[in-house]
């Protein structure tokens, strides 16, 4: 016969009929623990070597030291049976109904080994229907590390999530936080007003109406100057928000508020007058126009002063770090005043791969306990999957897609035609660096030294070299959640490295020219108006507003350009219209790898006599010597030198520092989101 308990998911689980349960049957069973009822003839040896837990209980003066029977409390006592099967018989079977409760045991009672697996368990198993219950166990355990990692899954894929039924269970603190995270990742403020609504409207019979008064701490979860007045009015006509007297006032409060600054805006656009809110805020005049509570003007204010939900990133730079405890890599270096490349990869070729590694690093601004800010330069992630053979692969490329990382492309031994057609992906799980890597499929073509943009949930890899040498002017598409390849209509050039954004949902390149891609119609356009100046190659574009900013390898130079606006118009001697990029400014340091990050552009660069500063019979390498990265802040339009990397700064700890961020081309440069 058999006899049913509750375990986890609230699924009934089985313990066997026998009551009494005798592990390793002999009879120098010296304890008995006592769960809910059952009995466990156990060894005390044996529980103190496998369990810091027990190991305190019998060594010290604790009551239960010379208890022959000790009774275990708010243990399941099915997870128990399997623990203590685990230590006796190294039998342990988790699955998706038994690896929570298993889990909880293992780590109230320390049970270190069977812990462990438990967390492995769960972590490859984590899913949308699970990751909050992981996300509650985990912190009521101060289990950390699977806590991030439980967390980032729910955050990122908040639109699945929503639909569990864990999600309609979740505490109100939880909610509050989950829903509040600038992580979270919502096609809209809608999607999360309508998960927040979804979650106040569950029936909970026993409890009937108490949700109901948690509405507006639901409502509070959103981010209301982010929505237009039409949708704010559009939720007025939700009977659960009309009938809660506090939620519908503090949306009408905000439609008033959002009114009157529109109404302001249009007024002094239109008649190029005073604001009609002058002299007072455009809430005060909301309050002028409409009577409200002060209770409602207080909370709608906290509400309105929320910004919108961006999620915090940081620069990062793909690098070669080194360890300085080994000789041979600074023995070998080049003459810092030879031009020639090919000094340079010899120096990479001396110097193997298990002392010079190819790195992604980011800059870390943070604020000391003094309120000053500390910046440094940070080991992310070693770039392990590249390294095949003895010597690091030239082309490839790393790309930022989301949460995760991209390797694409590349070539072994240059001339030999060893291409790398495996793509690699890092899906990060918790903290910035944390999570694994997976073989994502195979490319289409072989390209290296080619570009990189993202368009959704696809992947274009445009242009670059492929077998032979021969220079490309093919396009592939990779569609992530499918795993399909398709190749797109051909480039009007053929290019390399050449710089590539996204802007408005189409495609930028820039060559000779500069080419759109239309994603829709799968069909490019000539912007053949715009000239660029010849004596620059361009390697980077990054996109802010309605402007398109550019960079190049062998240049300072910072420039932009609108395709919705014809910037610095000049009448040509031929009679005919053509407008040229806006020179942004400089930098003081070659910008070799450019990325932006919200309004500010970062360039880890070289300097600019990086190749002559020195004299040909000088051993020092001034690329390494030199390291800097500077920050061109958009909206302020100042440049600012943010990290200067001498010996000192360049050291990591453990016998490594950071030696370059790449010499010759830009290996990836992108922002991450940080978790």
């Amino acid at each position: 016969m058999e006899r049913h308990l509750v375990g986890d998911r609230g699924v009934k689980t089985v313990l066997p009929h026998e009551k009494v349960i005798i592990y390793h049957s002999t009879s120098d069973n010296d304890v008995i623990l006592v769960v809910n009822g059952e009995q466990f003839h156990c060894h005390r040896q044996v529980l103190i070597s496998q369990s810091s837990y027990f190991m305190a209980m019998f060594s010290h003066n604790f009551l239960e030291k010379d208890k022959d029977i000790i009774e275990i409390k708010e243990v399941d006592p099915v997870a128990m049976d399997t623990v203590l099967s685990k230590i006796y018989s190294d039998d342990l079977k988790i699955t998706e109904e038994n690896a929570l409760t298993l889990l909880q045991t293992a780590s109230m009672l320390q049970f270190t080994d069977v812990e462990k697996q438990c967390i492995e368990f769960v972590e490859r198993t984590l899913s949308a229907d699970t990751c909050l219950r992981v996300l509650q166990i985990t912190d009521s355990l101060s289990l950390s590390s699977l806590f991030r990692k439980a967390l980032c899954f729910a955050l990122w894929e908040f639109s699945a999530v929503k639909e569990s039924d864990d999600f309609l269970e979740l505490p109100i603190d939880y909610l509050e936080s989950y829903l509040s995270s600038d992580l979270l990742r919502a096609s809209d403020e809608v999607e999360v007003f309508e998960a927040g609504l979804s979650w106040v409207q569950k029936s909970e019979p026993e409890t009937e109406g108490s949700r109901l008064e948690l509405l507006p701490r639901a409502l509070s979860t959103v981010r209301l100057s982010s929505l237009s007045v039409g949708d704010l009015k559009t939720f007025l006509f939700y009977p659960t928000i009309s009938s809660h007297p506090l939620a519908s006032s503090i949306l009408k409060y905000v439609i008033h508020s959002k009114e009157n600054k529109d109404k302001s805006s249009s007024q002094t656009t239109a008649n190029d007058g005073p604001d009609i809110c002058a002299g007072q805020s455009c809430e005060a005049s909301a309050e002028k126009n409409v009577s409200f509570d002060e209770k409602i003007i207080e909370i709608s204010k906290k509400i309105l002063g929320y910004p919108g939900r961006t999620p915090p990133q940081v620069p990062c730079v793909v690098g070669h770090v080194a360890d300085s405890k080994s000789s041979s890599c600074h023995d070998i270096n080049p003459k810092s005043s030879d031009p020639n490349p090919r000094r340079i990869k010899a120096f990479r070729k001396e110097c193997s791969h298990s002392e010079l590694k190819p790195y992604i690093l980011y800059l870390s601004e943070e604020l000391d306990d003094t309120g000053t800010k500390k910046t440094s330069l940070v080991p992310l992630l070693p770039l392990s999957n590249i390294s095949f053979g003895p010597y690091e692969p030239s082309g490839y490329k790393v790309a930022s897609v989301g949460k995760d990382l991209f390797i694409l492309g590349g070539q072994n031994y240059i001339g030999y035609g060893s291409c790398i057609m495996s793509m690699w992906r890092f899906k990060t799980l918790g903290r910035l660096g944390e999570g694994n890597w997976c073989q994502e499929g195979m490319l289409l073509s072989p390209r290296r030294h080619h570009s990189v943009c993202t368009v959704g949930n696809s992947i274009y890899l445009i242009g670059g070299f492929g077998k032979h040498r021969v220079l490309l002017d093919s396009m592939d598409k990779y569609h992530i959640p499918t795993g399909e390849w398709c190749t797109c209509k051909p480039i009007p050039e053929a290019l390399y490295s050449a710089a590539a954004c996204v802007f408005d949902g189409n495609i930028y390149v820039i060559g000779s020219n500069v080419y759109c891609y239309h994603t829709l119609s799968d069909s490019w356009t000539t912007i053949s108006e715009l000239k660029l100046p010849k004596n620059i190659g361009f390697s980077s574009a990054m996109v802010y507003e309605d402007w398109i900013y550019l960079t190049g390898i062998y240049t300072t130079h910072l420039l932009r350009f609108s395709p919705k606006h014809a910037v610095q118009q000049r009448s040509l001697g031929d009679g005919e219209e053509l407008w040229v990029p806006e020179r942004v400014g400089y930098f003081l340091n070659k910008a070799l790898n450019t990325c932006i990050v919200g309004s500010k552009i970062y360039s880890f660069g070289l300097p600019v006599d990086w190749q002559s500063s020195e004299s040909e019979d000088s051993t020092d390498n001034s690329a390494e010597k030199f390291l800097a990265v500077e920050m061109y802040d958009i909206e302020k339009n100042i440049f600012e030198l943010v990290w200067t990397g001498g010996p000192n700064e360049r050291k990591l700890g453990n016998g490594l520092e950071i030696k370059d961020f790449m010499t010759q081309h830009c290996a990836g440069c992108f922002s991450m989101i940080k978790f």
